[in-house]
């Protein structure tokens, strides 16, 4: 057996050292080119309830040149997919169905005026801003081109009316849809509905609901 050679074990030492750092010193380095994680996706926003006639909506005028001037009773109701949307001064009614992702929503509208369809399936879109507002923009022609924005009422949301009991309760009643509607702006509502739309609170005041 050879001697002990302490110098040739000492050569070997820088060498196996070398060696090493160069197998841990990646571990010890943290690569700033890494992806970041991917944020958490917004939560769909809810619209659901009740909107008072304080909001508006600028629309245009019937040759969609001339701006309309500013309407600012414009109010109204939300659920699931369903957007109805209203204002007793001009007789104007829209009625939507929307699709939400995050806080935007996009979807189509029936614009009737004076009770008549004037245009159907406008496209329109915007952001909800939950338990506050619902601001949008419509992308149709005269008075279905413009921008909107209804206020929440959240001490109308305890209310008993909404769409599913319009809908499954008073069809029967006017044998008709109840989206077809006229706006008349008599002082009190129609026979119907007179037992469940609020009178005092500002959400549809004044408006005559009648099924064609």
């Amino acid at each position: 057996m050879s001697p002990f050679n302490l110098t040739s074990r000492l050569a070997a030492f820088p060498l196996l050292l070398l060696v090493l750092i160069v197998l841990v010193l990646p571990g010890c380095f943290h690569n700033d080119d890494d992806p970041a994680p991917a944020p958490e996706p917004t939560p769909n926003a809810n619209p659901a309830g009740y909107y008072t006639n304080t909001g508006f909506i600028d629309v245009m005028e019937a040759n969609n040149t001339t701006p309309r001037a500013s309407i600012t009773d414009f109010q109204g109701m939300a659920s699931g997919s369903s957007l109805m949307m209203l204002s007793d001064l001009t007789g104007l009614v829209y009625v939507g169905t929307i699709a939400v992702t995050g806080n935007d929503f996009s979807g189509t509208v029936d614009v009737y005026e004076a009770g008549e369809m004037i245009q159907g399936d406008v496209p329109f879109n915007g952001t909800i801003t939950e338990g506050n507002r619902i601001t949008g923009t419509m992308n149709g022609t005269a008075a279905a081109n413009g921008t909107f924005q209804l206020d929440y009422a959240p001490a109308l949301d305890n209310g008993p009316v909404d769409l599913p009991m319009l809908i499954n309760d008073w069809e029967p009643v006017t044998n008709d849809d109840i989206f077809f509607v006229d706006v008349t702006g008599e002082p009190s509502p129609g026979s119907n509905f007179s037992s469940i739309i609020p009178q005092s609170s500002g959400f549809l005041e004044r408006c005559d609901l009648l099924a064609r």
